[in-house]
């Protein structure tokens, strides 16, 4: 993505917080932003290979992640096609992801209570492990939260 390119949407869209340093506890919020960004905003992400280009300008934390994100983008360069956006989420997961998270997350969500929580923040607090532990199918989820 030039330079002008991500003036033009860095003044359309909410930018804070989109660069990635390549930590892995911070992969789950650059997915759900993006996510977000991509969904919300269709004419500024018309395709699969903006959104790749998109997420690749914002990597630049790290050695490692700045390394990573110019290859990728060589790579990209070289390629006649750059796959989707899909295939894409799973190279970072790939790379970034932790693979102990959704196993642990599993594991909060077993000994989790609502305790002296009020139901909004308790529910809201279920959702994002919910998430983390990747759980989608409702009845997974009462079970899960339920510890049975």
């Amino acid at each position: 993505m030039s330079d002008y390119d991500r003036k033009e949407v860095s003044t359309k869209l909410n930018t804070k917080n989109l660069e990635f340093s390549g930590r892995k506890s911070r992969l789950p919020s650059l997915e759900g932003r993006n996510r977000t960004l991509h969904d919300r905003n269709p004419s500024q992400f018309p395709d699969d290979e903006r959104k790749i280009a998109f997420t690749l300008s914002w990597m630049c934390g790290s050695k490692d992640v700045k390394i990573w994100a110019s290859n990728q983008q060589r790579q990209l360069q070289r390629a006649t096609d750059w796959g989707t956006w899909i295939n894409f989420e799973k190279i970072l997961e790939d790379s970034f992801g932790d693979p102990a998270a959704e196993t642990q997350a599993r594991e909060f969500l077993i000994t989790y209570k609502q305790k002296d929580t009020k139901a909004r923040p308790y529910f809201a607090t279920l959702e994002l492990w919910f998430n983390l532990a990747n759980i989608t199918d409702d009845t997974e989820n009462i079970i899960t939260s339920r510890g049975l």
